[in-house]
C-alpha cells in the first residue's frame, strides 16, 4: 500500500535569524500553560543549545542502523511513550540533517502510541526546523 503523505511546514531560516529564540519560547509559552513541549536535535551540537539537550535519536530511541517501515525501540508503557504521550509539542532543529528513515520510525510510532494511525505523527504537532537549503 502507497504511503499517503500530507501537508508539512517547516521552519526554514539561516543562522542568526532568531530560530533558538524561537525554540526556547514555543516550549516555555506551553509549559507556561501547563502542556508539555519536547525539543530536540538532530545532532549533538544543536542539542547542547535546546532545552533537554537531547538528539532525536536519543530522546525517540531512534535505530543507528535504520531502514524503511522502522520504529523507534520503545514501548507503548515507557517512560518515553508516557512523555509523548503527554506533549503537546514536538520541535525538531537541524531535521534538514537527518535520513528521511528516522523521521518515518517517528511518524509510525507516535501513530502506534496514540492509536490514531491515520493521522500524521499521531495527531502530534512537530515542528521540524533547520536550513533546507
Amino acid at each position: 500500500m502507497p504511503r499517503q503523505f500530507y501537508e508539512t511546514t517547516y521552519l526554514i531560516a539561516h543562522e542568526g535569524t532568531g530560530k533558538n529564540y524561537l525554540y526556547k519560547a514555543l516550549p516555555a509559552t506551553l509549559r507556561s500553560q501547563n502542556k508539555i513541549a519536547v525539543a530536540t536535535a538532530t545532532s549533538s551540537v544543536a542539542a547542547s543549545i535546546m532545552t533537554g539537550r537531547k538528539t532525536a535519536h536519543s530522546r525517540f530511541k531512534i535505530p543507528l542502523a535504520i531502514d524503511d517501515g522502522n520504529v523507534c525501540s520503545f514501548t507503548k508503557q515507557s517512560g518515553t511513550a508516557n512523555l509523548l504521550q503527554k506533549t503537546s509539542l514536538i520541535i525538531w532543529d537541524a531535521a534538514s540533517m537527518t535520513k528521511r528513515q528516522a523521521v518515518e520510525a517517528l511518524d509510525n510510532s507516535l501513530r502506534d502510541i496514540m492509536d490514531q494511525a491515520g493521522l500524521p505523527f499521531g495527531g502530534k504537532t512537530v515542528v521540524f526546523g533547520g536550513d533546507f537549503r
